[in-house]
């Protein structure tokens, strides 16, 4: 029961950071590697006024993943003038 929990957790805290703006932190990064260059949010939690999208990597047990992503829907009255594509996040 337990591994199906965290999934919808980890999820709810992806809307709420996209909702508030807020990124959680990078848990435990104590030594990144220099050779990957990301933007990391070690430690503490950023402010990122602008966030509109976010993803959850959900790792259960025997294999099973899944990856869930969200985004704020832009409130554009010309979508779909622009043609297929056009619109981004």
């Amino acid at each position: 029961m337990a591994k199906y929990f965290c999934g919808p957790k980890q999820f709810i805290a992806c809307l709420k950071a996209i909702e508030n703006g807020l990124v959680p932190p990078t848990m435990n990064l104590v030594n990144p590697d220099p050779r990957c260059d990301l933007d990391y949010v070690p430690n503490l939690a950023r402010q990122v006024p602008n966030l509109r999208a976010g993803m959850v990597n959900a790792v259960g047990f025997f294999g099973e993943s899944a990856s869930l992503l969200a985004g704020k829907v832009r409130d554009d009255r010309s979508f779909g003038q622009g043609g297929f594509g056009q619109r981004s996040f």
